[in-house]
């Protein structure tokens, strides 16, 4: 088996096998923007913790989930 290294991509905090599993805080986020290029393939996808995935756009909150 291989291992699970994955992390947040907005925040950088490791998101565990277990937590893909069984939280709804983790969410499958599309890297570059669907609606722009509609691809909605597995290699334009990523998970990301829902709380930063939701303030993504708000550089200024995010600079805030990454310090604290």
């Amino acid at each position: 088996m291989t291992q699970w290294d994955r992390c947040c991509p907005y925040t950088g905090e490791k998101i565990g096998i277990e937590e893909l599993i069984v939280s709804s805080n983790i969410e499958i986020e599309h890297i570059l923007p669907f609606s722009r290029t509609l691809d909605d393939s597995l290699n334009n996808k990523t998970v990301a913790f829902a709380r930063a995935n939701r303030v993504k756009g708000k550089p200024n909150t995010l600079r805030g989930l990454r310090e604290g």
